[in-house]
């Protein structure tokens, strides 16, 4: 196998040897050199700005537990009935297949089945599982590969659903947050059985694309799906349906024991109607947020391993929210934001840690309520609520944030 230093510079070299010893406290198990030269190469070697998303995302996966999500996590009952992606096997050069017919799925059902939260934590799952199940392929192999190969198939489409803002707003925000904390982790990406209006959809993603993922994307149209996977799939991993000599134990071309096709989410399942805060009730607080503001609620938490209890609805579209930490040294005195104060955690003299990726809330679809959030360190937890991406309309945010303190 090929050191991943073998072609680096003395300059990338350098690079790669202060950020780990700047990073040596987070640094884990997993983090080889060839996945810290991922981090360094979505920053073109900016030791400063790769120690940045790098120091966020081991604070982000402190605070949502994502490293035990591929063991833990319990689906909720919509998704795990109708999700639309799924484990295929191994590739020929080793890495995990995913394969996700995103074209069958019911995206709206999802979004109205679960907060913008549940969806991003049950993302991060099928990201964690793939890395967990790409360790122990190479423990087995003895090779290092750390890319993902994924198939997504666009067959049945929608362009209605895909243009839906909130779907939109939704898959724009995961797709920089896997680019950001995951860099580098998609290998060969295919988009199959593409439709007619595909051009638009692409352009619409492709702004926030990095060049080295572009330069992975395989544009596959019906009629040569067959010829182009079997030149990176064998073909008794590849299913009939997609050209392979693979079924399942029932025979099945389609392998629908393993493979998962989605479908149309019962309206049983939808919490749109989930009865939403009371101003009247207690702790809760209400709020206009202008367009082109921000509103800051702040938690003073002194205990370690405590849980926030986050509740929220907003009223005229989404919200974005970002969550920081903040050091304290002083409890008595501790220096606390102004409600209206914007927090950027780009700026040093704000003395914030980043610890939540930034997502536009679709609030006003599904009230939030949960408490898969953790407090892993005493200090300042700040929960900011940003319309600054609306120029023109405000939006009403009624929360309720609780802390369940730690009995450790």
């Amino acid at each position: 196998m090929a050191s991943p230093l073998k072609n680096l510079t003395n300059s990338q070299l350098d690079a790669l040897k202060e950020f780990k010893f700047n990073n040596s406290d987070i640094i884990g198990l997993y983090d080889t050199d060839a996945i810290l030269l991922k981090w360094l190469r979505a920053r073109n070697y900016n030791v400063k700005k790769a120690e940045l998303f790098f120091k966020e995302f081991h604070a982000i996966a402190k605070c949502y537990e994502l490293e035990t999500l591929y063991n833990s996590y319990t689906k909720p009952e919509a998704a795990e009935k109708h999700e639309y992606t799924a484990y295929l096997g191994i590739a020929k050069d080793g890495s995990v297949i995913r394969y996700s017919p995103v074209g069958v799925g019911d995206h709206i059902g999802f979004l109205n089945s679960m907060s913008t939260y549940e969806c991003m934590v049950y993302g991060c799952s099928f990201v964690q599982e793939d890395l967990v199940r790409q360790r122990e392929e190479n423990a087995r192999t003895g090779k290092e590969v750390n890319e993902i190969t994924y198939i997504f198939d666009l067959e049945g489409l929608s362009i209605q659903e895909l243009l839906h803002k909130s779907v939109l707003e939704m898959a724009l925000d995961m797709g920089a947050m896997v680019q950001d904390y995951y860099p580098e982790i998609w290998g060969n990406v295919f988009f199959i059985n593409v439709p007619s209006f595909f051009d638009i959809a692409y352009n619409l993603f492709k702004p926030i694309l990095r060049l080295s993922v572009i330069q992975k994307l395989r544009i596959v149209s019906r009629e040569n799906v067959p010829q182009t996977l079997l030149k990176y799939i064998d073909e008794d991993v590849l299913p009939v349906f997609l050209g392979g000599k693979r079924v399942d134990c029932n025979g099945n071309p389609r392998c629908t024991e393993f493979l998962r096709f989605g479908g149309k989410v019962p309206e049983k399942y939808y919490i749109t109607n989930r009865a939403p805060l009371s101003p009247e009730d207690p702790g809760v607080t209400s709020v206009w947020i202008p367009a082109r503001g921000v509103y800051n609620h702040t938690v003073v938490v002194r205990k370690p391993g405590s849980r926030f209890h986050v509740q929220y609805h907003t009223e005229n579209g989404s919200i974005h929210v970002r969550k920081f930490y903040r050091k304290i040294t002083d409890f008595e005195n501790p220096d606390i934001p102004s409600s209206d104060e914007y927090v950027d955690e780009r700026d040093e003299k704000t003395n914030v840690l980043l610890i939540s990726p930034g997502m536009r809330v679709q609030g006003h679809l599904v009230p939030l309520d949960y408490t898969n959030f953790v407090a892993p360190w005493a200090g300042l937890y700040i929960f900011r609520f940003s319309n600054t991406h609306s120029w023109f309309g405000g939006r009403k945010l009624t929360f309720r944030i609780r802390l369940l303190e730690s009995n450790l």
